[in-house]
């Protein structure tokens, strides 16, 4: 483990940020080399990815503000210390990047469907990244464990600001889930080209994501809030599965658009925001 990158006077850079940091540039990075194959310009991706970043940090900083609420210094003070570092709950940032997504793409009228699809598979690969982040810093860590694969962390940073068990075989549960993303991005990746309708790869990505993070979740060691012997991520991931079946089979043969063409035509880039 390594939560402290570079130290250098007054500067410290932390590996969780830059990882962080570093999934979402990627995942950008995959968006605009997809774009055209979703019917968009690359330049709309520079656009929509600002209100993205900003769904993603505000969203995810009020879920852990809900799910921690015990632990947290209610104090002017101590509520803007938690804003600018507490690592946030992944749900939180998908729930607030999607909710500002919607509003842009709605202002702009840009197809929903389409660009849910454009940001499955760059999703999967960013927070497989950022997983790894959260296992540098000691961050979302598992439960006592004598598993072969067990790890154990020392750095004492992460005992004292994040509360990690130090010299105890743990679940490694933050490379349960980069894994688990990594498997829904390769899988979300190779489906693109068989994409039939608006829609389909964003709920793939969505369940595949939901049960896998239930799962985890039961391995998880972390304070994080629960309620009626689940965590609050798992009720979510259970909510994302059952919107998912609804959406199979229901809501699809009713919403859902053909895709008629994988590659853009001159005219979709023309009409498309840049």
């Amino acid at each position: 483990m390594l939560p402290i990158l570079v130290k250098i006077g007054p500067i410290t850079l932390y590996t969780y940020g830059m990882l962080v940091a570093f999934g979402f540039l990627c995942a950008l990075a995959l968006a605009i080399y997809l774009a055209p194959r979703f019917g968009f310009p690359k330049i709309f991706v520079w656009d929509w990815a600002f209100y993205v970043l900003i769904g993603v940090i505000v969203g995810s900083r009020l879920l852990y503000f809900i799910v921690e609420w015990r632990y947290i210094e209610w104090t002017p003070k101590g509520i803007l210390l938690t804003f600018l570092h507490a690592g946030g709950v992944f749900y939180g940032g998908l729930i607030g990047a999607a909710a500002l997504s919607i509003w842009y793409l709605r202002r702009v009228q840009a197809p929903l469907w389409d660009a849910a699809d454009l940001a499955a598979a760059p999703l999967a690969l960013g927070h497989a990244i950022g997983r790894i982040g959260c296992f540098a810093a000691g961050c979302c860590y598992g439960k006592p464990t004598d598993v072969p694969w067990a790890v154990e962390f020392t750095h004492p940073f992460s005992g004292e600001k994040i509360g990690t068990p130090l010299m105890t075989p743990l679940h490694p549960t933050q490379l349960y889930e980069s894994a688990w993303n990594l498997v829904i991005f390769v899988t979300i990746f190779v489906l693109i080209r068989w994409r039939r309708r608006s829609g389909d790869l964003w709920w793939i990505y969505l369940p595949m994501y939901g049960v896998g993070r239930f799962v985890i979740e039961f391995f998880r060691g972390d304070p994080r809030g629960s309620f009626w012997g689940l965590s609050t991520s798992q009720w979510i991931a259970l909510l994302a599965v059952l919107l998912s079946l609804v959406w199979w089979g229901y809501w699809r043969a009713r919403t859902a658009t053909p895709v008629l063409s994988m590659q853009p035509t001159s005219r979709s880039a023309e009409t498309h925001p840049g």
